[in-house]
């Protein structure tokens, strides 16, 4: 997505809306928080903040693409020990959701204070889990239909 974007020079507040919350996950989940500043051209983009209909990328955008290639090429993932390797039994649970409002894409639990739902647009709905216990690790995500 990176390649394409800088090969294209654009970037749809739609697509950074999407590619923020994938590299969020990527920056959490892998990097322990490492390259969550560069996320914020990011998030610039997909709230529209700069010139309207002008989809090329910044040079903030520019900066933010090569230092999370970097982090991708040189950062070490994020050890989580395993629920085996200590004396009680246990699991590691990571989940996550979303729903979209009109445009905006929005985690559970960040509905706006005037949001009526029984008038409201058929909505794209979304979630993923990750479990590790013992020596098994499952995930699945999936979208939910309005």
């Amino acid at each position: 997505m990176l390649d394409e974007m800088e090969l294209n020079n654009s970037l749809t507040p739609d697509e950074a809306q999407r590619l923020a919350g994938k590299l969020a996950f990527l920056s959490t989940t892998f990097f322990g928080g490492l390259g969550r500043a560069a996320l914020q051209p990011f998030y610039a983009r997909a709230h529209g903040l700069g010139e309207k209909n002008n989809n090329k990328l910044t040079f903030a955008l520019q900066a933010a693409i090569h230092l999370i290639r970097q982090i991708i090429r040189t950062g070490k993932p994020r050890i989580l020990p395993s629920p085996s390797a200590s004396p009680a039994p246990g699991a590691v649970i990571y989940s996550d959701a979303y729903f979209t409002l009109g445009e905006k894409m929005l985690m559970a639990g960040q509905a706006p204070d005037l949001w009526h739902p029984g008038k409201r647009k058929p909505q794209d709905n979304g979630w993923g889990f990750v479990v590790r216990t013992g020596k098994s690790t499952y995930f699945a995500h999936g979208r939910i239909p309005d």
